[in-house]
């Protein structure tokens, strides 16, 4: 199930490209029919803006559901990303709404009217006139606003989530996946490029599978040492201490007896 901001950001995408290829088909009209002079220098920018952002933003899409974070999808490189391409379209809403609406001259002239055929040829039917041009230029000129509406907002909302949960402790936020990233709820396990807690004791949890047997049994928990216990004093056993007035049975040997001599014959 897609969060909120995936759902955000998937709609400011998709909005974005399907302008983008609306501005890219009138650039490339107007650059088709439209002679070459001081008023069409928005032409080749439109072109290169919309080739842009077409060849950016479906990347990121792509990459974004792939289970591995990409360097492409973290949210330092998105930022940047949009923050590039909403830029660009700001400059061509600005030049494009600046610009003077003046007549421009075309290759296929008719008198006030001009058409083209498939094969390049001018034409009597389908005619197109300088109103429709006023009318295909606006359209860009919008189009290209609201791109760069919608990109500085995705740009400004982005960073305020990272640096709202910068300020919460989760500096990994710069390096986790955009779409993996729960920025408002609590932190899942998917939720960063290089770990969400970067704690000793959990990183080698995590990889002590990997790990050699010396490695693992070096960071192993030491068991708690157990408490001494006392050893019993043991009393000496020797003569007992007679106490006065108490009733002792005492063993007195005999004194040695006397050698006696033989009498000499």
């Amino acid at each position: 199930m897609l969060s909120v901001f995936n759902i955000v950001r998937l709609t400011v995408y998709l909005a974005v490209i399907a302008f983008s290829i609306v501005v890219l088909g009138l650039a490339a009209f107007f650059d088709h029919i439209i002679i070459d002079g001081n008023l069409t220098r928005f032409i080749p920018l439109a072109i290169f803006v919309a080739a842009c952002t077409l060849l950016i933003l479906p990347t990121l899409l792509l990459a974004g559901l792939l289970k591995r974070v990409l360097f492409i999808v973290q949210v330092r490189s998105e930022l940047t990303c949009a923050g590039f391409l909403g830029l660009l379209w700001f400059v061509l809403g600005l030049f494009t709404a600046i610009e003077p609406k003046t007549v421009m001259t075309c290759e296929y002239e008719a008198g006030d009217f001009f058409s083209l055929a498939q094969d390049g040829s001018a034409s009597g039917s389908d005619t197109y006139s300088n109103d429709m041009f006023q009318l295909q230029y606006n359209v860009l000129k919008s189009f290209a606003i609201l791109n760069a509406l919608l990109l500085i907002a995705y740009f400004l909302l982005l960073l305020v989530l990272a640096l709202s949960q910068h300020r919460l402790g989760r500096r990994h936020v710069w390096t986790s996946g955009v779409t993996s990233f729960s920025f408002f709820g609590p932190q899942s396990a998917a939720g960063s490029s290089l770990g969400a807690d970067t704690s000793e004791e959990t990183l080698t949890n995590k990889y002590r599978r990997f790990l050699p047997s010396p490695v693992t049994a070096k960071a192993a928990p030491k068991p708690s040492p157990k408490p001494l216990t006392q050893a019993p004093r043991v009393e000496q056993v020797g003569s007992p201490q007679m106490k006065a007035g108490g009733h002792y049975i005492m063993y007195i040997p005999p004194p040695p007896q006397p050698r006696r001599k033989g009498s000499g014959r």
